[in-house]
């Protein structure tokens, strides 16, 4: 294996940790319980969605 593509390999790697890593943390589901169901009602007052997250106004 050449040194450039060791090198490129070593950097390929740390990156995706890096973004692994960071999207891991932001979509965290700690703060979830997820065998409890929430109701909710209300008018919708605004929706978007925008990549990569979508927006629901009540």
């Amino acid at each position: 294996m050449s040194r450039n593509l060791l090198v490129a390999s070593a950097v390929a790697t740390a990156m995706t940790w890096l973004v692994l890593t960071s999207a891991s943390a932001h979509h965290a589901n700690s703060a979830y319980d997820r065998n409890q169901s929430v109701t909710v009602s209300g008018a919708v007052t605004q929706w978007q969605f925008i990549n990569p997250h979508a927006g629901l106004w009540l």
